[in-house]
C-alpha cells in the first residue's frame, strides 16, 4: 500500500478550447507524475491530443451525462461516476463558470476523497441583484428568496472546499465580501505567460500590411478571444465604425473563433469595415498574428484573469480593457494601457486616448507593458505555486516556453 501512487481527479467543463483551457494543460504540464495517478474528467475532449503531443500519462475520460437536471439526481449521478476511481485522494475542480459545478457535485467529492475537494476559480462570481425597493401591497417588504437560496448553496460549496486556488486577487475578495468564504483557505495565483515565448518582434508586421495594400506606418488594433456573447467584440468593431473616417492609418486582426462569428462578420459588412478588418479566425500560434500589433483591445463584459491580455502585453501591445473583474491587478491606467467603461463609447475613448499618443509615446508605454509582465506574471513562478498550493508536487525541470 505504500508503494501505490495518490490518485487525483480533475473535473472541467470546456465548452470551447481558450484561457482556461490552455491553463489546466499548462497545470497538468507542470505536475511531477512520480508519485501520483492523474485522471481528467470532462465534459467536451479538447485535451487528449494536447497531452500525448506533451507526453503526459494523464487518464481522460468524457462525463457519461450531461451537466443538468436536480441536484439530488446530479449528486448521485456524480457519486456513481466518481466511485469507479476508488481509492481517490484528491479531486480538483477546475471551474470556468461559478455556478457551474454546483454544490451537489463537490459533496459527492467531499464524501468520495475524505475532505480532500479543491477548487480553482477562474472566473469568479457576479454580483447578485441587491434586494429591490419595491414592497408586496405596499407594505410587506420583497422577500428575494431566489437570492438567499443562491447565497446559501454557493456558501455550501465553498465550504465543501479543503483549499480554493483563484487565478486573481478580485476574485479572492469577491469569494470573502459576497459569500463569506474563509480568506484562510483561498490562495491567489496569477495567469502567466512565457516571456520568452512571448516577446516583442515586428519583423512580421511589414510583410503583412503590404498584404492587404497597408502602409508600414498603420497602426494595427488586435483582439484575440473567443467569438461569444460574453466577449462583447461587437463593442471594438462599433468603436472602430466610429472612429475610422478620423483614423486613416488604422487595421484591425480579429482572432478566434466562436458561436458569433459570422454575426461579427456581418455587422462588420454593414460597418463599411471591411476594407480595414482581417477575422483570421483560430489560431493555434496566437503568439504570430500578436507580432503584428500595436493595441490589444478586450472589450468583454466579464473576464477571471485574461491569458489573452497578458500575451498581448508580454509581445508589447498597449492594452485597451474594460473595466472587468482583474483589470486593475495589471493595468496602471494611462501607464502600460487603459482601463475603459464596459460600453462601446468606453472601448471608442480608450481607442481614442491611444491613438493620440505620439509613436515615442506608444513605444514608452508599450515598454512598460511588457516590463509589467516580465516581472509579476512570470509563468513558471505562478504555474509551480499554483500547483503546490494544491499540494501537488510541481516537476524541477519544467520549461515556461513550451506553453
Amino acid at each position: 500500500m505504500g508503494d501505490r501512487k495518490k490518485k487525483i481527479v480533475f473535473l472541467t467543463d470546456p465548452r470551447e478550447w481558450g484561457g482556461c483551457e490552455i491553463l489546466l494543460l499548462d497545470y497538468l504540464t507542470a505536475i511531477d507524475y512520480s508519485k501520483v495517478e492523474v485522471v481528467l474528467m470532462t465534459t467536451n475532449d479538447f485535451f487528449s491530443k494536447r497531452i500525448a503531443e506533451r507526453g503526459l500519462p494523464v487518464k481522460v475520460e468524457l462525463f457519461p451525462f450531461k451537466l443538468a437536471g436536480h441536484p439530488l439526481s446530479r449528486f448521485i449521478k456524480f457519486y456513481r461516476m466518481l466511485s469507479k476511481f476508488k481509492p481517490m485522494d484528491k479531486i480538483i475542480y477546475f471551474t470556468g463558470g461559478f455556478y457551474i459545478f454546483k454544490w451537489s457535485e463537490y459533496l459527492a467529492g467531499y464524501m468520495l476523497s475524505k475532505k480532500e475537494v479543491y477548487s480553482v476559480e477562474n472566473l469568479g462570481p457576479f454580483k447578485l441583484p441587491e434586494t429591490g425597493d419595491k414592497k408586496y401591497f405596499g407594505v410587506i417588504p420583497p422577500l428575494n428568496l431566489w437570492r438567499h437560496k443562491k447565497i446559501f448553496f454557493a456558501k455550501l460549496r465553498l465550504s465543501l472546499c479543503k483549499r480554493i486556488l483563484t487565478v486573481g486577487l478580485d476574485i479572492k475578495t469577491r469569494l470573502v465580501d459576497w459569500y463569506g468564504c474563509s480568506p484562510n483557505k483561498i490562495f491567489v495565483a496569477y495567469n502567466g505567460v512565457s516571456s520568452k515565448k512571448f516577446s516583442p518582434d515586428r519583423s512580421k508586421k511589414e510583410n503583412f500590411l503590404k498584404r492587404y495594400h497597408r502602409t508600414t506606418g498603420d497602426i494595427v488594433i488586435t483582439s484575440t478571444s473567443r467569438l461569444s456573447q460574453e466577449k462583447c467584440v461587437y463593442r471594438l468593431l462599433e468603436a472602430i465604425a466610429q472612429i475610422k473616417d478620423k483614423y486613416h492609418n488604422i487595421f484591425v486582426v480579429i482572432v478566434g473563433d466562436g458561436p458569433l462569428r459570422s454575426e461579427l462578420e456581418k455587422l462588420a459588412v454593414e460597418k463599411g469595415l471591411m476594407p480595414i478588418i482581417k477575422f483570421v479566425g483560430y489560431q493555434e500560434n496566437v503568439v504570430d498574428f500578436l507580432h503584428l500589433g500595436d493595441i490589444f483591445v478586450l472589450p468583454s463584459d466579464y473576464e477571471g484573469f485574461s491569458i489573452a491580455m497578458l500575451e498581448a502585453m508580454a509581445v508589447g501591445l498597449i492594452p485597451v480593457r474594460t473595466d472587468t473583474c482583474g483589470a486593475g491587478e495589471v493595468i496602471i491606467h494611462g501607464e502600460n494601457g487603459f482601463i475603459v467603461e464596459c460600453s462601446t463609447e468606453g472601448v471608442r475613448k480608450g481607442l481614442e486616448m491611444t491613438l493620440k499618443l505620439t509613436a515615442a509615446q506608444r513605444r514608452i508605454m508599450s515598454e512598460k507593458a511588457r516590463k509589467t509582465i516580465e516581472e509579476n506574471f512570470d509563468f513558471t513562478k505562478n504555474i509551480k505555486r499554483a500547483v503546490s498550493f494544491l499540494e501537488l508536487s510541481p516537476v524541477s525541470d519544467f520549461d515556461s516556453s513550451k506553453g
